[in-house]
């Protein structure tokens, strides 16, 4: 059965910084990637992995961190490679250019099975190392040995990291990171090889899908790019979405602009952020948050199918879907909105044409809200239901 397009009407791991939210920074930080210092290519993906690991750890701290495409965008126009962040004073010139008071640079060698990784903190101005600490683990523990690491330089800063990571496969990650070094060698199809693999094995993990929208432009599969793109824009709202509903305490848009006002703060970068991401003022309830983020899964699961015939990462969203209902049901039964949260839940099933799960969801919400405003579509769905059970039981 093809899937209904649903519609769209609408701390945060939020699209911006805490920087961005509650003011300036006392420090501009670029985190460049380690180096490989053994040469060893099926090690080179390593590289990326911890630098990008640190900064997703580190991102949510008082330190404001350069963009990796602005470091990467500095590297071309200065026509640098890996080289250019491994020399001293190149790597100084370097994070001047990108206006960074301090750089955390590491190396990391794997040696009789153990990497072992350095990391160290130079003040740009002087030159001067301001942190160094060496950690090692058995390659199996690349994620314990990235926290550690993240740990120590958030005991040098003065604030706890982060405990997410950017996703819970390694494999995942040492693959998603083989297709960027494809790219880098313009092997595209290949890079599409190891980023759709990559999703196979973490579905939720966000980087191989923005990396495949480049993998598909790059082969000029331009209609799958398109498709790609669209996809990815569901998915960075999914998320800001569910990250502002899970905050505690719950804060709205209105909430956030209303207490950087109070404080006599400027709220431009906040009106410009909700320029680019829109979604970040729907809803001014937890629940409402919740049902424009279910809204969400189900239009991804519709072009799931409909671009890609990914019945698996359809079903991944509808799952999410009826998750959010019922937890809203244990944790929000008094809450007026609910009714609209188990509406999305009914969808869910009738895409799935699961008819006793839909009959047992109708009647909840005929017996507890009857004058629930799609109580006309509840009726329908019940008949349509009760009839395709009759059915399947006399086949």
């Amino acid at each position: 059965m093809k899937f209904l397009k649903a519609q769209i009407i609408p701390l945060i791991c939020l699209v911006w910084t805490t920087t961005a939210l509650w003011g300036a920074s006392p420090q501009v930080v670029t985190i460049f990637h380690f180096e490989n210092t053994a040469g060893r290519a099926e090690d080179q993906w390593m590289s990326r992995a911890f630098a990008d690991g640190l900064s997703s750890r580190l991102a949510l701290s008082d330190l404001t961190l350069v963009e990796r495409e602005d470091l990467e965008s500095v590297l071309k126009e200065q026509k640098l490679g890996l080289s250019g962040m491994t020399d001293e004073s190149t790597a100084l010139e370097l994070g001047k250019i990108l206006n960074a008071t301090q750089l955390i640079r590491g190396s990391y060698i794997l040696v009789d099975g153990r990497i072992k990784v350095s990391v160290k903190v130079t003040d740009t101005t002087r030159g001067a190392i301001l942190f160094a600490v060496s950690k090692e683990s058995s390659p199996e523990e690349f994620f314990d040995l990235e926290a550690s690491l993240a740990w120590a330089l958030g005991e040098f800063y003065g604030f706890q990291p982060a405990e997410t990571v950017m996703s819970a496969s390694q494999e995942a990650l040492h693959l998603y990171y083989k297709g960027l070094l494809s790219l880098d060698n313009e092997e595209y199809s290949q890079a599409t090889r190891d980023f759709q693999d990559a999703l196979n094995l973490d579905p939720s993990f966000q980087g191989p899908r923005d990396s495949l929208e480049d993998s598909y432009r790059f082969l000029k599969d331009f209609k799958n790019a398109r498709y790609q793109r669209e996809m990815n824009l569901l998915y960075r709202r999914l998320e800001n979405l569910l990250n502002q509903a899970q905050a505690d305490p719950f804060k709205s848009w209105g909430d956030l602009v209303t207490e950087k006002a109070t404080r006599g703060e400027d709220i431009q970068i906040l009106m410009a952020l909700v320029q680019e991401h829109p979604e970040l003022t729907w809803g001014s309830t937890r629940a409402e948050v919740l049902w424009h983020a279910q809204n969400v899964m189900l239009e991804i699961a519709d072009y799931a199918v409909e671009y890609f015939e990914n019945t698996r990462e359809a079903d991944r969203m509808q799952d999410g879907v009826i998750a959010i209902s019922i937890k809203a049901k244990k944790n929000m039964p008094e809450d007026p909105f609910l009714p609209e949260l188990i509406y999305q839940e009914l969808l869910a099933w009738y895409y799935r044409e699961h008819w006793d799960n839909m009959i047992s969801i109708c009647e909840s919400l005929m017996y507890g809200w009857p004058d629930y405003r799609m109580m006309w579509a509840i009726e329908d769905f019940y008949e349509m239901a009760l009839e395709e059970q009759d059915g399947s039981l006399r086949d």
